[in-house]
């Protein structure tokens, strides 16, 4: 049998490539025109996802980076053969002499998000992209559900200040974090472009959450506005344009970093779906720009007994034969349970019939004893180990049915979403063009489960590929060339939210969507 081709995407830009297990990874990016032979800098990538060779050099390596940057995922081109997928942020990703900054010096991309905020670093004249953080929400320890968070800023001037500063605590601890790394004064930061819901961004502005505003245009502020340290106050700030309410500057710059706005006019619909603790579902195409939103915090690990986010330590990957395989972010000892994770313990459970359709576990008879030791009754009900404690394991990392029934209700939720939005453009499963789906780094959804357990709609498994983090992509593109501000503004203003409250298909289709 022939062996299949890997593929390697390079960000921020998205390209595919093809290659075989073995070649050298620097030959394929030159070839391709990805990296220049002239520029040291562009030998320079973050691996974000998959698996390249050990290092054929560890002390060049050991001499580019720092320890806190090995451990972040960079490596040497040079020094690293492919070994399967793989999915690597360069350090050099515009053409200088192109693009049209929006400042010069630093820039600073922030991205606020209900679960996770994103931060990264670039350097204005040669497009550099140092490097890339992310954090937990802090506002995870007060409530998950952006209502809750509302009702409680809103409920005491001490409970906004306290909403407002995790967020600025949140970003100030990646921007030091930024800065070290890359031994820069964090005074050399001269823009800042950023990307939220509306309502997190009203909060970090000591305003009304909920409060009215003009929508579909920038808005340029300075980093004083809402108290960003340890940028200058004077610091310019450009807060890319909102659609509306809920559909935010976040979405936008997800449709931006996309490529959407260029698929309004096809006569086939493409599809975004950006997973979190609430999936913004996109649908563009027959002249309209579409959206919904529905209620996914398991996608993000949030509400799942041994959930996390996609950090060190998460399992994203399952694998079950007669025995349990995990595969964790950045290899570390197992912690818990990302989204991508979660998908995938649930697919192999259904593929070895440990789940039924209904989404019932239930231990056959005739399992491997390995796989039957994993079973134990809990007061919830059954639980399945996947990952049993010791050996820098610090506790089980288990499933159990209410995990099983609360991504039941999150996958049905967004495939009843895409039929809903389809059925508003007139279009059904055969004219779905592609469908693409926003994450975090480093943990992608197993396109093959998203399809078998009826998360998306039944497309050929090639029409489906990640994007990773869009939101963070199009705040880059806006920061990198300010020709997209007209982009991101005309996106804004043609995207329509759809109303699921009283929509009859996605009642009847979430119905349809519980099974697996």
């Amino acid at each position: 049998m022939k062996e299949r081709p890997c593929v390697i995407t390079v960000w921020p830009s998205g390209r595919e490539l093809s290659a075989t297990s073995g070649d050298s990874l620097y030959t394929l990016l030159l070839v391709a025109g990805v990296i220049d032979r002239d520029d040291p800098a562009s030998n320079r990538l973050r691996l974000e996802r998959g698996t390249v060779s050990p290092s054929t050099d560890p002390a060049a390596e050991e001499k580019a980076f720092t320890p806190a940057e090995r451990t972040e995922g960079w490596i040497l081109a040079s020094c690293r053969r492919i070994q399967g997928d793989a999915e690597l942020m360069l350090g050099s990703s515009v053409d200088a002499d192109l693009a049209r900054p929006l400042g010069r010096g630093f820039g600073l991309i922030v991205a606020v998000g209900t679960a996770s905020l994103g931060c990264g670093l670039v350097a204005l004249e040669g497009m550099e992209i140092p490097m890339l953080s992310a954090c937990p929400n802090s506002q995870l320890r007060l409530a998950t559900d952006m209502g809750e968070r509302i009702a409680y800023y809103n409920s005491d001037p001490q409970n906004a200040l306290k909403m407002a500063a995790f967020l600025r605590n949140d970003i100030a601890r990646m921007t030091e974090r930024l800065v070290s790394y890359t031994e820069i004064d964090h005074s050399r930061i001269t823009t800042v472009t950023m990307v939220g819901r509306p309502q997190l961004l009203r909060m970090l502005q000591g305003r009304d959450p909920m409060e009215s505003e003009e929508y579909g245009h920038m808005r340029r502020l300075q980093a004083g506005d809402m108290q960003l340290q340890p940028l200058s106050e004077t610091t310019d700030l450009y807060l890319l344009p909102a659609a509306d309410n809920d559909a935010g500057s976040d979405t936008v710059a997800s449709i931006l970093a996309a490529g959407l706005l260029d698929k309004v006019d096809d006569d086939r619909v493409s599809l975004m779906i950006d997973t979190g603790i609430s999936c913004e579902v996109v649908a563009v195409g027959r002249g309209r720009m579409l959206c919904c939103s529905v209620a996914t915090a398991p996608l993000e690990g949030v509400g799942v007994s041994c959930g996390m986010q996609s950090v060190s330590g998460a399992v994203y990957s399952v694998e079950i034969s007669d025995s349990v395989t995990v595969h964790t972010i950045h290899d570390e000892a197992a912690k818990g349970l990302c989204g991508a994770g979660l998908l995938s313990a649930v697919y192999q459970l259904a593929q070895q019939e440990i789940l039924d359709e209904e989404g019932r576990l239930h231990q056959p008879e005739d399992l491997p004893d390995e796989l039957d030791d994993r079973f134990r009754a809990t007061a919830s009900g059954m639980e399945f180990v996947l990952v049993r404690a010791g050996q820098g394991v610090a506790r089980d990392v288990c499933i159990n049915q209410e995990d099983v029934r609360k991504l039941q209700l999150a996958k049905g939720a967004v495939r009843a979403a895409c039929h809903a939005l389809l059925a508003e453009l007139e279009a059904g499963v055969d004219d779905i063009e592609s469908i693409l789906i926003a994450e975090a780094y480093r943990a992608n959804i197993n396109t093959e489960a998203a399809l078998e357990l009826g998360l998306l709609p039944p497309v050929e498994q090639s029409r489906v590929r990640s994007i990773g983090n869009a939101d963070w992509q199009g705040a880059y593109l806006v920061m990198t060339d300010s020709d997209n501000v007209e982009k991101a503004e005309e996106i804004a203003g043609r995207l329509t939210r759809l109303d699921l409250s009283a929509n009859h298909v996605y009642a009847a289709e979430f119905i349809k969507a519980m099974n697996f």
